[in-house]
């Protein structure tokens, strides 16, 4: 212990540093670092389900965009097929 004072360390400062630091230590734990955890548990939770619906809605448009091609193609071919009636109706008129 005497060598401890010649160095300028209080033994009972250091107690009492060690304490402090003890309770500072409890406090930030319980009411700074575990609210910080569970914020940002929760924020990470809530981005997850979002970017999971985002990539649900990417695959629904997805397949959307095909059924609205196989429609427009569906939808030419009637088109064409209604004009080369239309065509061939009024050759027949136009030769009589």
């Amino acid at each position: 212990m005497d060598q401890i004072g010649r160095l300028g360390i209080d033994f009972y400062s250091l107690i009492v540093y060690f304490v402090n630091f003890g309770v500072i230590y409890f406090f930030a734990g319980k009411y700074i670092v575990k609210p910080l955890i569970k914020n940002i548990d929760t924020r990470t939770k809530k981005i997850q389900s979002s970017l999971e619906e985002a990539n649900e809605l990417k695959k629904q448009i997805e397949e959307d965009q095909k059924a609205l091609k196989t429609e427009k193609r569906e939808y030419s071919l009637k088109l064409n097929a209604q004009i080369t009636k239309i065509k061939q109706e009024l050759n027949k008129e136009a030769q009589e």
